[in-house]
C-alpha cells in the first residue's frame, strides 16, 4: 500500500522541484530554483513624458530593483511600489526602451517617447506672470503681464494712478512695450528701479494716443518697472492688454 501510494506522489513531488519562479528561463530545465529574478517590463503609462514626468511601470521582479532608464538615461527618482510596479521620474530622458534593473539584468520594454524641453527664447519677456501691483480699485493687476491678449487690466476712474511689476531679480533691461486698450494715457511715464525706494525715469510723454507702443531706452539696470499714468485720455480709465519688458 505505502508503495502505491509513494508512486502515486512522485508525478507531484517531480513538478513541484522543477517549477521555475517568475524570470527563470522557462527553456532551461538546468535553472536552479534559486537563481536571482530579473525584472521585466510588462506596460508603463504614459508612454511618453518630459523631465519631471512621473510614469508608472508594471511588470515583475522589481522588488530588488537598483536602477531604472529611460532610453539610455536613468530616472531622476524611482519608488518600489510593489514586486509588480514602479512609479519613475524622467530625468534628461531619451526615447526608446524602459528598463528595471536589478544585479542580474533587465528585461526592457520598448516605445517610450521621449519629449525634450523647449528651446529658450532669445530674448524672452521678463514680466511675464511676474508678481504686479498697482495704485488700487480696479482689477487684478496680473492681468496685464499674463501674456493673454483677450484679457486686460484696468484702474480706478481717475488720474494719477500706476502700475507695477517686480521681475524678481536685477536685470538688463531697454526696451518696455505697451499694448493699450482703448482707455489710454495722455501723459504718462515709465520709471525703473532696483530697490523699489529710488526711481528713475526712462521715458515720459504728455501726448500719448494709444495702440501698441514700443519704447526703447538705453540700458538700465532694474528689478521693478513702474508705469506712472498721470492724465487719462478718456472719460474712462486707464487700461492695457499688456505690458512687456525685454533687455
Amino acid at each position: 500500500m505505502r508503495k502505491v501510494l509513494l508512486l502515486a506522489l512522485l508525478p507531484l513531488i517531480w513538478l513541484a522541484a522543477c517549477q521555475k519562479e517568475k524570470g527563470a528561463s522557462p527553456y532551461d530545465p538546468g535553472t536552479p530554483v534559486s537563481v536571482s529574478l530579473i525584472p521585466k517590463v510588462k506596460s508603463f503609462s504614459p508612454s511618453t513624458g518630459k523631465t519631471g514626468d512621473t510614469i508608472l511601470i508594471n511588470g515583475f521582479n522589481f522588488k530588488e530593483a537598483s536602477k531604472v532608464m529611460f532610453g539610455n538615461k536613468p530616472a531622476a527618482s524611482y519608488s518600489i511600489l510593489s514586486d509588480e510596479l514602479i512609479k519613475a521620474v524622467v530625468g534628461d530622458g531619451a526615447s526608446g526602451q524602459v528598463s528595471v534593473a536589478n544585479a542580474k539584468g533587465a528585461r526592457p520594454l520598448a516605445g517610450f517617447e521621449y519629449i525634450p524641453p523647449a528651446p529658450p527664447i532669445e530674448n524672452a519677456n521678463m514680466a511675464l506672470n511676474k508678481p504686479a501691483t498697482s495704485s488700487g480699485g480696479g482689477n487684478a493687476e496680473k492681468l496685464a503681464n499674463d501674456g493673454e491678449l483677450s484679457t486686460r487690466w484696468f484702474s480706478a476712474v481717475a488720474d494719477n494712478q500706476w502700475w507695477k511689476v517686480d521681475m524678481g531679480s536685477i536685470r538688463s533691461i531697454s526696451r518696455v512695450d505697451i499694448k493699450w486698450e482703448g482707455a489710454f494715457a495722455v501723459d504718462y511715464s515709465i520709471q525703473v528701479s532696483t530697490d523699489d525706494i529710488a526711481y528713475t525715469t526712462v521715458y515720459s510723454t504728455t501726448s500719448g494716443s494709444g495702440g501698441d507702443v514700443s519704447h526703447r531706452f538705453n540700458p538700465k539696470d532694474a528689478r521693478y518697472v513702474k508705469l506712472v499714468l498721470n492724465k487719462r485720455g478718456t472719460i474712462y480709465s486707464f487700461s492695457f492688454w499688456e505690458v512687456e519688458v525685454y533687455k
